[in-house]
């Protein structure tokens, strides 16, 4: 009878093992470097200054920049945070017969963004080999922007600066090639009251073990708002996304 309990015991705990794995929670920090270009168009009172900036543009006049995510993941309900700051400036000359703009032949362009994005999402498709999660967010956004415009006529500056949350709808599937090899793709899109944000992520993963993997890809992100009620300003960020994953 004893004997009976103790195999009864160890296949119950066989099929539990999963379950229980499951519900454990799992953890995972990157840090990344995302080798972004620029590009943007901002309505000023004068007209509207458009201006675009490679990721080697952006190194010359970078100030600083700062990427991080966090994921925590239990059973089909996985929660994310990515963290995004850069602050940029560039100067250029405007070329001949842009209307309105036409005295001035030189913008200087600053832009400091922050950017949290967080989701909820919950896998309708749970697969050893593939998931696809589905669910809502947001995205908190601090920007501020000048433009100053010089060279031809009395200078002249325009600037705005917000804070604002943006709803987001996403969905995130994760593909595991094989142990060591996985891939990864985020979307999302949202905004609200005339803003419009949406960003694609796609990653290629290795795994070095069972704590560490690398990752590489491609990212892109728009956010368009009005800055203050008075600067509306269109950004499109853009480029390879490389980093290093821990899992705990």
């Amino acid at each position: 009878m004893a004997k009976g309990i103790a195999v009864a015991a160890m296949v119950a705990g066989l099929v539990a093992a999963p379950a229980l794995a499951q519900d454990e929670w799992q953890s995972e920090v990157a840090i990344y470097g995302w080798f972004t270009g620029l590009t943007g168009e901002v309505d000023t009172p004068l007209g509207s200054v458009a201006f675009e900036q490679s990721f080697s543009d952006i190194l010359d006049q970078l100030d600083m920049a700062f990427m991080g995510a966090v994921q925590v993941r239990r059973g089909r309900w996985s929660l994310i945070g990515d963290l995004v700051y850069t602050d940029l400036s560039q100067d250029f000359r405007l070329p001949p017969g842009v209307p309105i703009l036409q005295p001035y032949g030189q913008v200087d362009t600053s832009v400091r963004l922050t950017t949290f994005s967080g989701y909820a999402l919950y896998d309708a498709v749970s697969r050893p080999d593939l998931r696809l999660g589905l669910g809502l967010g947001l995205r908190a956004v601090s920007m501020e922007a000048g433009i100053d415009l010089s060279l031809g006529a009395p200078s002249v500056g325009f600037s705005g600066e917000d804070d604002w949350v943006d709803p987001l709808i996403a969905g995130r599937l994760v593909w595991t090639i094989d142990p060591r090899w996985f891939s990864t793709l985020l979307v999302d899109y949202g905004g609200r009251d005339g803003d419009t944000t949406w960003q694609v992520l796609g990653t290629v993963g290795y795994r070095l073990n069972d704590r560490w993997s690398v990752q590489g890809g491609y990212r892109h992100m728009t956010i368009e708002h009005d800055l203050g009620g008075q600067l509306p300003i269109s950004l499109e960020l853009g480029g390879p996304i490389a980093g290093f994953v821990y899992r705990f």
